[in-house]
């Protein structure tokens, strides 16, 4: 059984899902995402930057991995 912290840990991630999650294609399989915001003023980057925090169990990211979003193909 597992202990209260990954019980409590499992039931965010699910409520984080379920209201923020959005539909993403990554290597032609269809995943759930919530977008994660990098200001400028905290990186070394020119405007907004945007992660994908991918919450399906399994995935494991590859360099170059095609990323379907928002009906567009991001570049890196």
């Amino acid at each position: 059984m597992a202990n209260p912290f990954d019980r409590i840990a499992a039931r965010m991630d699910s409520v984080t899902q379920s209201r923020f999650g959005k539909p993403v294609t990554l290597n032609g399989v269809p995943h759930v995402v919530v977008e994660a915001h990098f200001l400028p003023e905290l990186q070394a980057v020119s405007g907004d930057g945007i992660s994908l925090v991918v919450f399906t169990v399994g995935y494991r990211p590859r360099r170059n991995d095609p990323v379907e979003f928002n009906g567009k193909t991001p570049t890196s």
